[in-house]
Formats: C-alpha cells, sequence, structure tokens
C-alpha cells in the first residue's frame, strides 16, 4: 500500500509542471528551445527507436526538466515507456515507466 503511494505521489510530482503536445504542436513551452519536429528527429536517432520502435509526435513537454516526453509503441507488461529527450544535451532514452505491481 505504502509503495502505491509512493508510486502515485512521485509519478504526480514528475509531471507536474508538464504541457500536452499535440501533433507538432507544443502548447505553452515558449521556453522550449527545441521544436517537437526536432526534439522528434533526436530521438529518432536514440535508443528509443531501437528494434524498429515508433516515436510519436505527441506526449508532454516539461519546462521544470526541460523535456520532451514523446509516446512509443513499445510495449512491455505493466509499463508505459516514453522516449524522454532532453533539450540541454540533445539526447533521448526510454523511461519504462512501470508500476512495479505483479500480475497474477
Amino acid at each position: 500500500m505504502k509503495k502505491t503511494v509512493l508510486l502515485l505521489v512521485l509519478t504526480t510530482l514528475l509531471f507536474a509542471g508538464c504541457v500536452a503536445i499535440t501533433e507538432d504542436i507544443v502548447t505553452g513551452a515558449e521556453l522550449a528551445t527545441l521544436t517537437v519536429d526536432e526534439a522528434h528527429e533526436v530521438a529518432l536517432a536514440s535508443a528509443c527507436a531501437d528494434n524498429e520502435a515508433a516515436i510519436y509526435k505527441r506526449g508532454y513537454y516539461n519546462e521544470s526538466t526541460r523535456t520532451f516526453w514523446l509516446e512509443t509503441n513499445i510495449e512491455k507488461e505493466g509499463c508505459n515507456p516514453m522516449c524522454v529527450v532532453k533539450e540541454k544535451d540533445k539526447t533521448a532514452e526510454i523511461n519504462w515507466m512501470c508500476t512495479g505491481l505483479i500480475t497474477n
């Protein structure tokens, strides 16, 4: 129970300050130094796109961490993986966003 509550709190804190991205538009991300297209190109050239994974131009922009969180089609049970693109060094990596819950 405590682990579930902690996970929910951490997820809420992670997405605090996030702005929704629609196709090719970042609403409210005036401080972004990359466009969605540029972030998408960084993601496609990274490990996020290994094994021919699709990286979409939708997700979130987090002004606090200056990162784009782009949706993927990667499937892993108990997880919702996203490709995180860092503006500062133009790198990207997968954040698996797993719940840690074990299903029977």
